[in-house]
């Protein structure tokens, strides 16, 4: 019977926390302890406790190994022990011992004396009072050193409800493709008495100036409400933080939980300018071993496979809306679709690219692309003979549309990721120099829109 299990923190710098599946990151870190031994009996005796685990130290002893303390038998059966006690558990004022004690006996060999009261024993929950001075050493030591246990030192779950409390919970800001994103600022009143009426908040991304924002509205207590902060233009890796600068024109009772910082990368992946994809599938000899799925930048299902049969061939076509998109292909053994067992392959296309195509992958393969069908060069040919000059240019870019007595309309220009950085009404021939001084150096799309056609062109900026 397993009562419950808990992540070291092996990177606090103590010995004797190696703890093989339990030394996992971030994503696992945490207690976890099982329904029939958690809680009290004595608290509430209606509920479901497994004999001997009724008293709530389950969560105790888990807890305890969340903050670096061994069992105090070392989980091994030697009765040695030196300056250290590293045959034990690290702790040279708990007795040696070469087994756990069980019941409220002492049932280890090595001494005449047990510490049958410690949680860290396997002792039943009736038995359990204590910790040593140096268990609780190691647990200082955690709290001071391990980067995700020296937080709680500051944490605001160590305090007591405050009357006036407003808190910064998740912070949006789009997914990887997204470099103007209006973030999204999740606003909590976790206080016991007050209804938040106005909030002003700062925000911004490091390194630049910060802006503010005043919120007004209702958020009654223990609600949250979603704010909607002006456009942020990202590049590459940010760091987005959100702090409230004051609450219904006050400051907050408990200013811990007013502030939130969120990393954002910023990704380009090929873009292509066809929004048909198409995915051409040939299974191996063990075809329901594969699958696939397709999705968006937001992380939504557009399209997946599943249950195919073996040595078939698929082609599936779906339209996509201009967005960033990943494509993985998955196989349940690890693999791959080629060669070992049959000669399996993909290709997925946009149009007539091929955005990527293999069977070799092994467990599974991804692959990001994106779709701009805004930037479809040469959408229409109606447009002969233009011309740009100089190319690359560093100040003025000219349009030459050789052979047309009509000027276009419009003239917009498109960044690398397929967003309009520059839109121009043409009035007249003059409108035909476009000062691009402004533009950050790289690879531009120029898009020539009128009389009901377009043509589109790529200039570089330096």
């Amino acid at each position: 019977m397993i009562a419950g299990y808990a992540q070291f923190p092996v990177s606090s710098g103590l010995e004797g926390l190696d703890g093989g599946s339990l030394n996992e990151g971030a994503e696992t870190d945490g207690v976890v302890v099982a329904h029939y031994a958690f809680g009290s009996s004595d608290i509430y005796s209606a509920g479901v406790y497994e004999t001997g685990y009724d008293k709530g130290r389950t969560t105790t002893h888990e807890v305890g190994h969340w903050l670096g303390l061994r069992h105090i038998w070392g989980d091994n059966n030697s009765c040695t022990v030196n300056a250290t006690d590293s045959l034990n558990d690290y702790c040279l004022d708990t007795p040696p011992a070469n087994d756990q004690n069980s019941g409220c006996a002492q049932t280890s060999t090595c001494s005449a004396t047990s510490m049958i009261e410690n949680y860290m024993d396997y002792t039943n929950d009736s038995c359990k009072n204590i910790f040593t001075e140096d268990q609780k050493t190691r647990i200082r030591t955690v709290l001071e050193n391990s980067p995700r246990r020296v937080a709680l030192a500051t944490s605001s779950g160590c305090l007591p409800p405050s009357v006036f409390d407003a808190k910064v919970g998740a912070i949006n800001v789009g997914g990887s493709c997204d470099v103007e994103v209006a973030p999204i600022v999740t606003l909590y009143n976790i206080g016991t008495s007050t209804i938040i009426t106005s909030a002003q908040i700062s925000y911004g991304i490091e390194g630049e100036t910060a802006q503010t924002y005043q919120w007004t509205g209702t958020l009654d207590i223990q609600e949250n409400i979603e704010i909607t902060l002006p456009v942020v233009e990202f590049q590459q890796t940010s760091n987005f933080t959100a702090t409230l600068v004051s609450v219904n024109g006050t400051t907050d009772d408990n200013t811990l939980n007013d502030s939130k910082t969120v990393t954002k990368t910023v990704s380009t992946p090929p873009m292509f300018t066809s929004s048909i994809v198409t995915l051409s599938l040939t299974t191996d000899d063990y075809g329901d071993e594969t699958t696939w799925v397709l999705v968006n930048n937001s992380g939504a299902v557009i399209a997946q496979g599943i249950n195919y049969s073996d040595n078939q061939t698929y082609s599936q076509a779906f339209e996509l809306t201009d967005d960033c998109y990943t494509f993985t292909i998955y196989d349940e053994v690890g693999d791959g679709i080629c060669c070992n067992y049959g000669q399996g392959s993909y290709t997925l296309t946009a149009g007539s690219e091929v955005i990527v195509s293999g069977g070799t992958f092994g467990a599974s393969e991804s692959t990001p692309f994106g779709i701009n069908t805004t930037a479809n060069v040469d959408s229409y040919n109606s447009f002969e003979n233009i011309k740009l000059y100089p190319n690359p240019v560093t100040s003025i870019l000219n349009i030459v549309i050789a052979d047309s007595t009509e000027l276009p309309e419009n003239i917009l220009i498109f960044n690398a990721l397929g967003q309009l950085v520059k839109s121009l009404k043409v009035n007249n021939s003059s409108d035909l120099s476009v000062d691009v001084n402004s533009l950050s150096n790289g690879v531009y799309l120029i898009k020539i829109a009128g009389q009901n056609q377009s043509k589109t062109l790529r200039f570089i900026k330096q």
